[in-house]
This record gives structure tokens, C-alpha cells and sequence, in this order.
């Protein structure tokens, strides 16, 4: 998926037809992330963007890259267990 909000549609369809989603190439930035969690407000959610270690303020908003994630609905939180990696470009 190349860009979540531009595909933000088709993100909310398969989010609800699968009990786990990996995404990467989201492009969202730092600032976004709490706009991504409300969209997605039945799945629980890890995510990293490309400017976490030197967040980009949003008037200065820049053409996103990179990005993962994982999302899972609250039922599944008993058997997952997010990783603190200690990077800015991979979930575990």
C-alpha cells in the first residue's frame, strides 16, 4: 500500500475482513498517528514513521516515505505483545 491516507478506503475494508493487518510504505507522518488510531478505532495499533526520531511539524510537512504497522482488534490483546526494537523502521 503506497500512502495509507490516499488508500484510507480500501485500509478500513480489509482492517475489518482480517484479524491481523501488517502494513508498510504507510507514509504517514509522526503527527498523524492519533488520526490513524481514531480511523481505526475497533483495532489496536504499533506504528512507525519515517520521522519519529526528528518529528516533522505539520506546516512543514514534507512528502511522507517509509512506515510500518500492525493493527489487531482489543480481543487478540491477551496474546500480543508489542517489542520495543529501539528503531524507527520496524515493528515486533
Amino acid at each position: 500500500m503506497e500512502g495509507l491516507q490516499s488508500n484510507i478506503s480500501y485500509a478500513e475494508e480489509i482492517a475489518n475482513s482480517y484479524d491481523i493487518l501488517c502494513l508498510q510504505e504507510h507514509w504517514a507522518h509522526t503527527y498523524e498517528k492519533d488520526d490513524l488510531s481514531a480511523k481505526f478505532h475497533n483495532h489496536n495499533m504499533i506504528m512507525k514513521c519515517f520521522d519519529m526520531t526528528d518529528p516533522e511539524p505539520p506546516m512543514m510537512r514534507t512528502r511522507g516515505k517509509a512506515g510500518t504497522a500492525i493493527m489487531w482488534p482489543p480481543r487478540l490483546d491477551a496474546y500480543i505483545e508489542p517489542l520495543d526494537d529501539g528503531g524507527d523502521r520496524l515493528c515486533a
